[in-house]
C-alpha cells in the first residue's frame, strides 16, 4: 500500500499532468461553491494501481490461469461436473443452508474482474438457500467461463512479456473507467487527459483514438448478456 501511495505522489507531480489537474481544480472550486465533494483523482489512481496489483496476486494465487487454454477450459469444465454431482447427492439427504447477502451495483467498482462471478443473492434482500441451489449456480458460471476460452494455441509467456501483457491490461483498465468517471462526475470525458493518464500509469504510448475505441468498445458491452 505504501509503495502505491509513493507511485501516486510522484504520478501527481508529472508536468504532463498539470493541465489535467488544473481542470480538476477549477471543477472542484465550482463543486465547493455548491457544497459538493470534490473529484479527487489520487483515490482513483490508487484503486487501478490496487486492482492491477490484485489481478497480479490471484494470478499468482490461481496458477491454472497461466495452463494453455484447452487446459484451462478442461479444469473449468472438470469443477462444473464436480459441482453438479455435489449438488445432486446433498439432494439425497440432509445438507446446509446458505446466505447470500443482498446484491450490490458493481457497475462502478474498481476492481477487475474476478475470473468468476460473485454468486448474490437473486432479490433485493439477504436469502436463505440450500447448498445444491448455490453449487448449480456455480457449475452454471463455470461452463458459461469454459465456453468463453478460446481454443488458441497458447505457450506460457517468459517474464518479459508476462510484464507487457499486464502493462497493456492496466492501460485498456484505466482508460475505461477515467473515461467514465470523468464524463459522469465532470460532464466530459476528457479523452486527451485520460490518455496521458493511462500512458503514465502504464509506459505505453497512448493516444485519444485509443481511449476513444476503448469507450466505444464498453459502451458496445453493456448491452450484451455477461
Amino acid at each position: 500500500m505504501v509503495q502505491i501511495v509513493e507511485k501516486i505522489l510522484t504520478l501527481l507531480k508529472r508536468q504532463e499532468l498539470s493541465e489535467c489537474l488544473s481542470v480538476l481544480g477549477r471543477h472542484n472550486k465550482s463543486q465547493a461553491r455548491r457544497d459538493n465533494a470534490p473529484f479527487l483523482l489520487g483515490p482513483h489512481l490508487f484503486q487501478l494501481f490496487n486492482a492491477a496489483e490484485s489481478r497480479r496476486f490471484m494470478r499468482t494465487k490461481m496458477p491454472v490461469l497461466g495452463l494453455p487454454p484447452a487446459e484451462v477450459r478442461e479444469h473449468l469444465q472438470e469443477v462444473s461436473t464436480k459441482s453438479k454431482a455435489l449438488a445432486r447427492l446433498l439432494r439425497r439427504g440432509p445438507q446446509p443452508h446458505v446466505a447470500l447477502v443482498l446484491p450490490d451495483d458493481l457497475s462502478n467498482a474498481f476492481t477487475l474482474p474476478a475470473p468468476l462471478p460473485t454468486i448474490r443473492a437473486p432479490k433485493e434482500a439477504v436469502t436463505i438457500e440450500t447448498l445444491d441451489l448455490v453449487l448449480d449456480r456455480v457449475a452454471e458460471a463455470f461452463d458459461r467461463k469454459a465456453k468463453q476460452i478460446s481454443g488458441a494455441k497458447h505457450h506460457n509467456r517468459p517474464a518479459k512479456e508476462a510484464s507487457k501483457a499486464a502493462a497493456l491490461r492496466l492501460r485498456s483498465y484505466a482508460a475505461g473507467v477515467l473515461v467514465r468517471r470523468f464524463r459522469e462526475k465532470l460532464g466530459h470525458p476528457y479523452h486527451s487527459h485520460v490518455a496521458t493518464i493511462a500512458e503514465l500509469l502504464s509506459n505505453i504510448p497512448t493516444d485519444t483514438d485509443y481511449v476513444k475505441k476503448v469507450e466505444a468498445r464498453a459502451g458496445a458491452g453493456k448491452g450484451q448478456n455477461p
